[in-house]
């Protein structure tokens, strides 16, 4: 039975990598994964990256390669850190982190000048950085 649910997992991430191609939503919530794999690089034109529900401790490096990512939702993970390539996504305007393992925020989150929503609910981050007073 694990077998079946890995190739049914496997499936569904190659045929949602598939329609990213040609839209502008790559959505991996609900795919159990552990950890996410290099984004390849012709899918750098998606605009909303959902993660959400997974068992994620860590996101990809390349993060940064999406430059025109608006929405970033992973939400419902096991994230103890955000990465700083998360902040220098230019396009990002809606970031959703709540229910992870976060408890600060980098420094970085203030480049963030187009984010309008930020969920950072049921994390334990007991206090802000300063720079989150440039967001808008």
């Amino acid at each position: 039975e694990h077998a079946a649910t890995g190739a049914s997992v496997t499936l569904r991430l190659l045929s949602q990598m598939e329609d990213a191609k040609n839209g502008h939503t790559l959505n991996l919530s609900e795919c159990v994964l552990k950890e996410l794999p290099l984004i390849p690089a012709h899918l750098c034109h998606v605009h909303r990256l959902v993660l959400a529900r997974n068992h994620l401790r860590r996101l990809p490096f390349n993060l940064l390669e999406l430059s025109a990512l608006a929405t970033l939702d992973v939400s419902d993970n096991l994230l103890r850190s955000l990465p700083a390539a998360v902040c220098r996504l230019p396009a990002l305007a809606s970031l959703s982190l709540a229910r992870n393992h976060l408890s600060e925020l980098p420094l970085d989150v203030g480049r963030l000048t187009r984010l309008a929503k930020l969920d950072l609910s049921g994390n334990a981050i007991a206090r802000l950085p300063n720079t989150i007073g440039f967001l808008r």
